[in-house]
């Protein structure tokens, strides 16, 4: 399959040496492009270890109770609405100057990936968003892209699992759909286990299925244009 970034962008991928990388708990670039290359996402377990987790879930469950977080919305401008049974997220975006744990731990790993999907796939990414996201018992996020209908900037989105002991029945998955059957075909379930991290390409179809237990995250976009905020 060939992979298409938006209208206009091809996805390159130059490897000189295609490697056969093992079960590991290490970040390895190489397998990561090429996963995004074949696949259109990629997986990469352990980003965050446990103990780190346990800092940044310490962080949102305090902005959690001083009412920080906001109820997610759809669309942009004048396009932005809050439909519960679409969307059922509440979420706080992250300021990057801000001294919390999200930002020290895991903000310096996100721009190291930034730099490697530059390296080997020349996707020309400039600038990274993110939020806190926390999904209620019950709730969900019906099949949606994360592009917006005239701002194509978001190229990758970003997921890392905050879900410490998350077992099958939790629910909160994440289902990435087939492009070549315009988003009617599933490709991939994946489980949002502690400390995983999912990078896909932002045009593709996906959705987050009914959580039975909270779940919590940290949700971001790279972008090929840098955000004014």
């Amino acid at each position: 399959m060939r992979l298409v970034i938006g209208a206009s962008h091809t996805f390159a991928l130059i490897i000189t040496r295609l490697m056969v990388v093992a079960e590991t708990n290490e970040y390895a670039p190489e397998r990561v492009a090429l996963d995004l290359r074949q696949h259109g996402f990629a997986i990469i377990d352990n980003f965050l270890s446990l103990n780190e987790v346990a800092e940044i879930v310490n962080q949102i469950e305090h902005k959690l109770d001083n009412g920080e977080f906001k109820k997610a919305g759809i669309g942009k401008d004048d396009d932005y609405q809050v439909q519960h049974g679409v969307r059922g997220d509440l979420i706080r975006w992250i300021d990057q100057s801000e001294p919390i744990p999200t930002n020290l731990i895991f903000l310096p790993r996100i721009k190291a990936v930034t730099q490697d999907l530059n390296k080997y796939c020349f996707l020309g990414l400039v600038d990274f968003e993110y939020h806190h996201t926390h999904y209620p018992v019950g709730s969900k996020y019906a099949k949606h892209t994360d592009t917006f209908k005239n701002d194509n900037s978001r190229v990758i989105s970003a997921v890392c699992y905050l879900n410490v002991n998350w077992m099958k029945g939790d629910g909160g998955e994440l289902l990435i759909y087939d492009d070549a059957a315009d988003g009617t075909v599933l490709q991939h379930e994946i489980e949002p286990h502690c400390g995983r991290l999912v990078i896909f390409e932002s045009r593709l179809w996906h959705e987050v299925l009914q959580c039975r237990q909270e779940r919590r995250s940290i949700t971001g976009w790279f972008h090929n244009q840098r955000k004014l905020f």
